[in-house]
């Protein structure tokens, strides 16, 4: 969880979409990883609100 905080404070510094598509991919990917960790089917998923 604090690589997605991570990278949505780093997300405010992007300017390009493609350059938040990345961040938020990146996110959801890491809350893939934690899921896997925790033996847990390791689907990510990050809701972008007003993003």
């Amino acid at each position: 969880m604090n690589s997605l905080f991570q990278s949505l404070e780093e997300e405010k510094t992007l300017h390009s979409s493609e350059d938040q598509d990345v961040v938020f991919m990146q996110a959801a990917l890491g809350e893939a990883e934690d899921a896997k960790a925790l033996g847990e089917v390791p689907i990510g998923a990050v809701v972008i609100f007003n993003g």
